[in-house]
């Protein structure tokens, strides 16, 4: 189970593709965030879980970071004295990412998320201070220090109509400084162009030979939109390691005590249409309460198993919708499917260790149930 903490509205840069809105001072009360992660031992513990992840964002979140060390100190005496793993988890733009924080994060063994869009000049195309100022130096010197201090790294990268262009470089620069996971977070509300499509998909073209090629150095990275794919399609729906979070075991909470199916789904916490109740008011995860239904349209797609149209908020924001892919979120999923179906496919001909051992768990043997659904 998964509680995301939202501490606050406030941010200390203006990108303007934002998903969290229009920043503004307002932090979650320490009652607000002690009653949350009470409410998530509980559940937790009465569905049988064994591990609880408590996530904490923004805004930017290390703007509230006492207010973070004091949740993570809550939750791990509340949560291990009942059992629990309780694992912790952050989403910053790392520009306040000081030796003080950096040590108590590592202290902590939190994961940190760092957003980084670019190399530091095309990270400074779409994140700029609100004054103007450009941040891909401060970006990437922080992502520096956290890969050499905290053991769980990973970079989120906005794939925007400003930035695409240096995606695949983006790729090779992170796999170069020995980052295990990038996350790409494609922003799904831009008004992309055909141009700029076949932009995307060229660098995606770029990102694939970057991926190929860091197994082929034994020194693989995690990329969200291709080992999901690929792991759908060798193990099947279920087993879906990026899902959406409108499944019952995401819960978020905003600084108003606002409940949400996850953390992208609160933006500024004032469409009460999307809200599942407040914390102070009781509320119920139904067990309705998740990815929405397929619609029709999708009905004969041969890729419908596979797609990202299982995610209530790339829906929302491709198409204003939450039940509906939009056109760019249809293309992306048909852009990206096949190209991550031939990565594998030359990684599984090759029978490559790395490849074998992350996907069908050994470095040298594929079991025999999985042959039947491999990639060849």
């Amino acid at each position: 189970m998964r509680l995301t903490l939202n501490l606050t509205h406030a941010c200390n840069l203006g990108c303007d593709y934002c998903f969290a809105g229009t920043a503004r001072r307002q932090e979650m009360p320490s009652a607000t965030g002690r009653t949350a992660i009470d409410w998530a031992v509980r559940r937790a513990r009465a569905s049988g879980n064994d591990t609880l992840v408590v996530s904490m964002m923004g805004g930017e979140p290390l703007l509230a970071f006492d207010l973070f060390d004091e949740f993570a100190t809550y939750a791990r005496r509340i949560g291990e004295a009942e059992g629990l793993d309780v694992q912790l988890q952050t989403t910053t733009n790392a520009t306040l990412l000081d030796g003080h924080r950096l040590e108590r994060l590592a202290e902590l063994g939190a994961h940190v998320a760092i957003s980084v869009d670019g190399v530091p000049d095309v990270h400074d195309r779409t994140r700029r201070t609100h004054d103007g100022h450009g941040t891909g130096d401060a970006a990437w010197a922080a992502l520096d220090r956290a890969l050499a201090r905290l053991e769980s790294v990973s970079v989120v990268v906005v794939i925007s109509p400003a930035t695409v262009d240096e995606l695949a470089a983006t790729a090779r620069a992170l796999a170069a400084r020995g980052v295990a996971r990038i996350v790409l977070n494609p922003n799904w509300s831009a008004a992309w162009t055909p141009p700029q499509l076949e932009i995307w998909r060229a660098a995606y073209d770029g990102v694939a030979a970057e991926y190929v090629a860091a197994y082929r150095r034994l020194a693989p990275f995690e990329l969200n939109v291709f080992d999901n794919a690929i792991d759908l399609r060798i193990r099947g729906a279920e087993n879906a390691v990026h899902a959406c979070g409108f499944d019952g075991a995401d819960v978020a909470v905003a600084p108003s005590g606002s409940v949400y199916g996850c953390g992208r789904a609160v933006g500024e916490d004032r469409d009460a249409s999307a809200s599942l109740g407040a914390m102070w008011d009781g509320f119920e995860v139904p067990s309705a309460h998740r990815s929405p239904a397929i619609p029709n349209a999708c009905q004969e797609c041969a890729l419908r198993p596979r797609c990202a149209s299982r995610c209530a908020c790339a829906n929302r924001e491709s198409s204003g919708d939450a039940a509906i892919p939009g056109d760019v979120l249809c293309w992306h999923e048909r852009t990206v499917i096949p190209l991550a179906d031939e990565a594998a496919a030359t990684l599984y001909r090759e029978r490559n260790t790395a490849f074998l051992a992350r996907f069908y768990g050994s470095p040298t043997e594929v079991p025999h149930a999985a042959r039947t659904c491999s990639l060849v």
